[in-house]
């Protein structure tokens, strides 16, 4: 993107006088066992604790031990009454909204420290699999409320931000739970997430919103490319990370290690060949089947140094995702930490050479396709890296040694693929903020992306899209079709909604 904003810091607290006050209000409801009372009581509890401690961890042991308590009542309380008066639609708003609180309690215990030592991470494990329940109960979440129940809870948005919150942690903490997300992908949906609590004047003034902007996790912040402008290439997510940033690096505020030119796409057909040769021979011997009763097709990205070891691996839904993490062959290269070892050879003078591929797998783990990433896609890097970063460009001679195929683009496996190359190279469009930087409801369009990831057409679906913007996308230099010297393929719809800056894809 082409245009940088710089963000307003948020106004006064407003709740420093109220929240007190807030507290004592809610013990009335909670004589009478009232769930709602209970899970407010607790929330303002922590938040005032949180809010005298500088919205940092650390805060008394008393009140988290108070505040979990309530929290602990008002589950059971609220569970009881679910299965009692059938009211499990109309309660689980606020069941989501008790563990984002049951969450932040953790986190309140968590005194920060410049190293992350191993009881924070291991407390920071247990945030992240609090907050990513949240999703487990998300298709059964109604937005059916009672007065107790908007007094107790944001609902849908808060839900939703702290859930894609539990990402950014997990990769801080580097929990196992996190392993096959791409980041880059999964911090725009965060962004997405999250941005109401910037701008929305509903919320920009809640307590949420000054712990999500100003709490300080122990150890390094996990988006270092967001604080300073760098990003500094260290282990298999950073190395995709770089990547993504090389091709506009030198168009906007990016800034990577003069190493980063020596991190190179291999460029020999045969090499590439053996590799995959290699690979499919692996997967066949070694792939663990999984439980799962789902007749659905794996895919991952998987990242090889020259030698065939595996530096990163990627899915793109929740299966496949599963299904990696539960593969012995693929945790224990990524174990044995090569890209460590490599990046180490590059900080003295050395190349990290590696092959990126796209592999597409049965579900009792056949290798059905195997073929480069850039071969299979239509990416900003590919076209932009032809100019400005040959080491990641490749050679044309690798895509003609390997057989294309037709993705079924009804495949959730193949959507999510395709939905992380629309994300990425989304990168490089400018945002029109000329409608303003932030409107509650969304502008909806429809996409027709082709199946290697290139914007075709689009038209637009509700009247903020028409009446906001024109009809026209949300982008100032978007050219369709986006490649059009390249061949079309076939094609899935998107949905493009676009609240401003935030803006989302997802497969129609």
């Amino acid at each position: 993107m082409s245009v940088v904003i710089l963000m307003k810091p948020y106004p006064a607290n407003p709740f420093k006088l109220f929240v007190p006050y807030l507290v004592e209000a809610y013990k009335k409801g909670t004589a009478f066992g009232i769930p709602e009372f209970l899970n407010a009581q607790a929330r303002a509890m922590l938040m005032d604790g949180l809010q005298k401690n500088d919205w940092q961890g650390g805060i008394d042991q008393k009140i988290i031990r108070d505040a979990e308590g309530l929290l602990d009542r008002a589950d059971k309380t609220a569970s009881d009454w679910s299965r009692t008066l059938g009211e499990v639609r109309q309660n689980q708003r606020l069941n989501a909204d008790i563990q984002v609180n049951q969450a932040i309690a953790k986190m309140a215990g968590i005194k920060f420290e410049e190293k992350l030592n191993e009881k924070n991470r291991t407390a920071l494990n247990e945030v992240v699999d609090q907050l990513r329940f949240i999703k487990g109960e998300k298709k059964e979440r109604s937005e059916s409320s009672t007065a107790l129940t908007i007094a107790s809870t944001l609902g849908k948005v808060r839900a939703e931000c702290f859930y894609q919150k539990a990402f950014d942690i997990g990769r801080l903490s580097d929990s196992p739970s996190m392993n096959g997300i791409d980041y880059f992908v999964q911090g725009q949906d965060v962004t997405n997430a999250c941005f109401p609590f910037r701008f929305d004047a509903k919320l920009a003034t809640t307590p949420d919103a000054f712990l999500l902007s100003k709490y300080r996790f122990s150890g390094s912040p996990p988006y270092q490319a967001l604080r300073d402008g760098s990003v500094e290439i260290e282990n298999s997510a950073s190395l995709i990370d770089a990547t993504y940033h090389l091709p506009f690096a030198g168009d906007f505020w990016i800034e990577l290690p003069e190493y980063a030119s020596r991190i190179v796409s291999i460029q020999e057909p045969k090499v590439w060949l053996d590799l995959a040769n290699q690979l499919s021979q692996v997967i066949q011997k070694n792939f663990v089947k999984s439980n799962y009763q789902d007749n659905k097709t794996i895919i991952w990205r998987l990242l090889l140094s020259k030698d065939g070891k595996i530096l990163a691996h990627l899915a793109y839904d929740d299966f496949s995702r599963d299904v990696a993490n539960n593969q012995p062959f693929i945790q224990v290269d990524l174990q044995k930490k090569t890209i460590k070892k490599l990046v180490s050879k590059l900080k003295v003078g050395g190349k990290l050479e590696f092959a990126d591929f796209k592999v597409v797998l049965s579900p009792d783990g056949k290798v059905l396709h195997l073929l480069p990433w850039q071969a299979a896609y239509t990416t900003s890097n590919a076209i932009e890296c032809e100019k400005k970063c040959k080491n990641l460009f490749l050679n044309p001679r690798v895509h003609s040694a390997f057989q294309r195929y037709t993705p079924d683009l009804n495949d959730p496996a193949e959507l999510g693929a395709l939905r992380s190359v629309v994300m990425a190279n989304s990168y490089g469009w400018s945002i029109d903020i000329s409608k303003g930087v932030y409107y509650k409801e969304p502008a909806i369009f429809k996409l027709k992306v082709s199946s290697d990831g290139q914007v075709v057409d689009y038209y637009a679906v509700n009247q903020v899209a028409i009446q906001r913007l024109g009809k026209k996308l949300p982008f100032n230099d978007l050219k369709l079709p986006q490649f059009p010297g390249l061949q079309k393929d076939t094609h899935a719809d998107f949905k493009l909604e676009s609240r401003g800056l935030a803006y989302n894809f997802t497969p129609w």
